[in-house]
C-alpha cells in the first residue's frame, strides 16, 4: 500500500448539539464490511465524546457520514472521565470488540487527569466495562496514564501507553 495525500477528510460536526468544536485523536477500524474513524469532539462545556463516521469512496475520494450520537460520552460525575472520553483504539478479542479512550477529568493543583479507560460495544454504542479506568495511578505511573493502545495476537493482549510522571510550573507557578 502507497501512502496518498488526502485532504481534509472530517470537519467538526458542529451540527450535531453535542458538538461545539474538536475532530481530533482519529483512529481507524477497517472490517471486511466498512471503514470506520473514531474520533474526539468537544460540546459546549469542553467535554469530550467520542464520535464515528462511516468512511465511504465518493467520486474518487473519500466521504465521512457521522453519525448523530456519540458512541462514548463523558462519564457520570466524579469519575475519572466526567470531564470527557478521548478516543485511543479499537481491539477486537473474546467475541467482542472493546474501545480503549483516555477518560480525563478536572484537577485543582495541576489542569487535569487522564487515565485509561475501556467500553466494550453494545449495539451502536460503547458501554464502559467499569466507572474505574482500566490503568489508574499506581507505583509505576503515579501521575498520569494516557493514550492506551491495546493489540490482541494469537489470544494475546498486550497495551502500550504514555505515563506523566509530573508537572512543571510555569513563570507563573501555575502547574503545565
Amino acid at each position: 500500500m502507497r501512502w496518498q495525500k488526502r485532504g481534509l477528510l472530517l470537519e467538526p460536526p458542529t451540527h450535531l448539539p453535542w458538538v461545539a468544536s474538536h475532530a481530533a485523536v482519529p483512529h481507524v477500524d477497517v472490517t471486511d464490511d466498512e471503514a470506520r474513524v473514531y474520533f474526539t469532539t468537544r460540546d459546549a462545556d469542553r467535554r469530550s465524546h467520542i464520535a464515528c463516521a462511516t468512511l465511504t469512496s465518493a467520486g474518487g475520494g473519500l466521504q465521512a457520514e457521522v453519525r448523530p450520537d456519540p458512541v462514548l460520552r463523558p462519564g457520570r460525575r466524579g469519575t475519572f472521565d466526567d470531564s470527557g472520553a478521548m478516543s485511543s483504539c479499537l481491539a477486537r478479542g473474546a467475541g467482542r470488540e472493546y474501545l480503549y479512550y483516555q477518560g480525563w477529568s478536572l484537577g485543582v493543583t495541576v489542569p487535569f487527569y487522564v487515565f485509561a479507560g475501556c467500553a466494550s460495544r453494545a449495539g451502536d454504542v460503547f458501554e464502559r466495562v467499569s466507572e474505574a479506568p482500566v490503568v489508574g495511578r499506581n507505583a509505576i505511573d503515579p501521575i498520569m496514564v494516557s493514550s492506551p493502545w491495546v493489540l490482541v495476537e494469537g489470544g494475546r493482549w498486550r497495551m502500550w501507553y504514555v505515563s506523566n510522571l509530573g508537572w512543571t510550573d510555569d513563570e507563573y507557578g501555575r502547574a503545565q
